[in-house]
């Protein structure tokens, strides 16, 4: 399900981050059901063996995100060296995430890449190089991911 309208996907964004929160409802035998942030991530947790939740899902595309749009960013800020690369890559992942660039830094950016990429950027238009090869239970991962990995 894509959801298209800002309000609504941030709304949904904070609901599911609350533990026990009804996040969705569906009709079972004609009665209503909650779905809880809590079932989304006991599905996810038994899904993967680990102890993860929907946060740590969107904490990792706001972070790859972040390293994949690092180039674009830079050409921004060259352009319009008045601009600053942090609030110009934040701004730009959040774009992509439907959230407000303060709630995208808070909550979907992990502050060791932005702050490393922040450190190396170059102004010339492209992104600082990281990457160490990675093979995380072997799986294919995009060269954005396994620069993530390397950096953290």
């Amino acid at each position: 399900m894509e959801i298209s309208d800002p309000v609504a996907s941030q709304l949904i964004s904070e609901s599911a981050a609350q533990p026990g929160y009804p996040l969705l409802r569906y009709k079972k035998n004609g009665h209503w059901q909650d779905l809880l942030s809590d079932d989304v991530n006991e599905h996810l947790q038994g899904l993967t063996g680990l102890p993860v939740s929907a946060k740590d899902f969107r904490t990792w595309t706001g972070t790859r995100l972040a390293m994949q749009l690092a180039c674009e960013a830079a050409e921004h800020t060259e352009a319009h060296p008045s601009r600053k690369f942090d609030s110009t890559l934040v701004k730009l992942v959040a774009g992509e995430l439907g959230n407000t660039p303060a709630i995208c830094k808070k909550y979907y950016i992990h502050p060791a890449v932005l702050s490393a990429l922040t450190t190396n950027y170059n102004r010339d238009g492209s992104a600082p190089e990281f990457t160490a090869p990675v093979d995380w239970l072997g799986t294919s991962l995009t060269s954005s991911e396994n620069a993530v990995l390397a950096l953290l």
